[in-house]
């Protein structure tokens, strides 16, 4: 009898029903706020959740309570819309003046043409004689619709894959522009980015591996399929919980800043090389007296204003040494570094503390920069000096 809990059905309900609150938490948080990427998010789980329908009430007997159930024919797969929903987040966590408009409709018409197709196939069935005593009627059955369905899925396979290769493509430019105007680059927020890719890419993966095993290889069973929609469900957690408390101001922040700049930036003809030379030095007089980069949060546009230029003149005075500022800030914090661990400091407390009074607030980005600077690690270097 429906509805039963067992080891399959409890924690997809568990799941689900944390998967439906989220979503609510964060459209009331639209609602409020008129932060797009929160509605866009809202839409993303609640989708995400939906389509762990089937399973959840199969296994909870649902089909075995109800066998003449006509569930299927409105539980239709939405996942043609998963893609451009994922890219229109990341768009819009990666631009702050990025607004969904009418001309992006057209990212969602085959899913669309899906739901108008299965509805299609619901009032061909639904007149036919002997519907009520059946599960599925003639044309749902029928081999034309299981090629449809065929096709509908690895459409569906495609459209995923492209919007999200396009995804991590934002993602990558929009880290490369942090790089030219923040000496830190939003670590919390840039990581809940690149993870909220990265679980649906496993997810894919993972699906699409148990498929084409299924298909090729040797029959997998509906409750093998389970572990797949648990990972999913597990997924819900994880995705909700950091993209609620996700700080999208930060992001939108640093999107205007590095957007400022692109816009303003000077063509190297406009500056001579004597100009750029002498300004360089000037930052670098100033880097060296009041040690800016003390300050794990600095910005292009505070240095800028430290020194008494503009954005782009520093940006371009920074990249004619041949680095960018991400870069050049770090150069002076690995400086101090290395001072500090010269001076004994090593002694009286770990390289760590020592990075963050330098400037830094990320062990693995104090790490691979210290690598990256002195071509050892900081216990390597700490050793070397003790050597001596």
């Amino acid at each position: 009898m429906f509805p039963q809990f067992n080891f399959y059905s409890t924690p997809l309900v568990i799941l689900f029903v944390w998967g439906i609150v989220i979503s609510g938490l964060l459209l009331i948080r639209y609602f409020k706020k008129r932060e797009l990427s929160d509605l866009l998010l809202s839409i993303i789980l609640i989708m995400f959740t939906y389509e762990r329908t089937t399973y959840t009430i199969g296994f909870m007997a649902w089909y075995d309570t109800y066998p003449n159930t006509k569930v299927n024919y409105f539980l239709v797969p939405m996942m043609l819309a998963f893609g451009p929903l994922v890219y229109f987040y990341t768009k819009r966590l990666t631009s702050a003046d990025f607004q969904f408009k009418l001309q992006h409709i057209w990212h969602f018409v085959p899913q669309l043409a899906l739901v108008i197709i299965r509805f299609g196939i619901y009032l061909y069935d639904v007149n036919q004689d002997g519907f009520e005593n059946v599960q599925n009627g003639v044309l749902f059955q029928s081999q034309q619709v299981q090629v449809l369905g065929i096709a509908a899925s690895i459409l569906t396979d495609i459209s995923i894959a492209i919007y999200l290769i396009l995804s991590g493509i934002l993602t990558y430019q929009y880290k490369s522009k942090l790089n030219e105007v923040f000496s830190d680059s939003l670590k919390w927020e840039l990581k809940w980015l690149r993870n909220f890719l990265v679980v649906f890419i496993l997810y894919h993966l993972f699906l699409f591996v148990l498929t084409e095993i299924d298909n090729q290889i040797v029959d997998i069973s509906y409750q093998e399929y389970w572990w797949a929609h648990l990972f999913a469900a597990t997924s819900l957690v994880y995705l909700g919980l950091h993209g609620y408390f996700t700080d999208v101001k930060k992001l939108h922040e640093a999107s205007i800043e590095a957007g400022t700049l692109s816009l303003s930036e000077l063509n190297e003809e406009d500056q001579s090389t004597k100009m750029l030379n002498e300004a360089i030095v000037h930052v670098k007089e100033v880097m060296g007296s009041e040690k800016p980069y003390l300050n794990a949060s600095l910005t292009l546009a505070q240095l800028a204003n430290m020194t008494q230029m503009n954005s782009a003149e520093l940006s371009q005075a920074v990249n004619q040494s041949g680095v960018n500022f991400n870069d050049f800030v770090n150069a002076y914090r690995i400086e101090a570094e290395k001072q500090a661990i010269q001076n004994g400091r090593a002694e009286t407390i770990t390289l760590l503390s020592i990075a963050y009074e330098c400037g830094f607030n990320s062990k693995a980005t104090f790490n691979r920069t210290f690598k990256k600077v002195t071509q050892k690690s900081p216990s390597e270097y700490l050793k070397s000096i003790s050597r001596t």
